[in-house]
């Protein structure tokens, strides 16, 4: 799973998806109700989070920042998220997540063929 951070309308949100999964940005400000939603770059993720793109975690940030979980990550029974380093994960099923996360449920990942993580457990990392 992939916590990415946008700016909407010049504010930060986190946004949830599978790792396997690309961001609809559109899906995204529609959802927020904002005009324009652009990637943060690595300063003002820093800024708005406390941790380095690559190891942002879903939740535990500088700051209260408004999150959105895609709803295709409860096709999964866990998802992995990071853990504020690039090397540090953790396991969470998505129900625990959305809580721990505050986050709002929508539909923000791209449409793509065949499931969610195409079976593969693509949330899980590598190694």
């Amino acid at each position: 799973m992939k916590s990415l951070v946008f700016m909407a309308d010049g504010s930060p949100v986190i946004a949830l998806v599978s790792g396997a999964d690309r961001l609809d940005a559109r899906r995204l400000a529609d959802t927020l109700g904002v005009t324009s939603v652009e990637r943060a770059t690595g300063e003002e993720a820093r800024a708005a989070t406390g941790y380095a793109i690559g190891g942002i975690p879903p939740f535990g940030h500088e700051r209260e920042l408004t999150v959105v979980m895609d709803e295709r990550l409860f096709n999964h029974e866990t998802v992995w998220a990071a853990g504020g380093l690039l090397d540090a994960v953790f396991a969470i099923e998505p129900e625990q997540l959305r809580i721990a996360a505050r986050a709002r449920i929508a539909a923000v990942a791209e449409f793509s063929e065949g499931p969610p993580g195409n079976g593969i457990t693509a949330d899980r990392p590598a190694g």
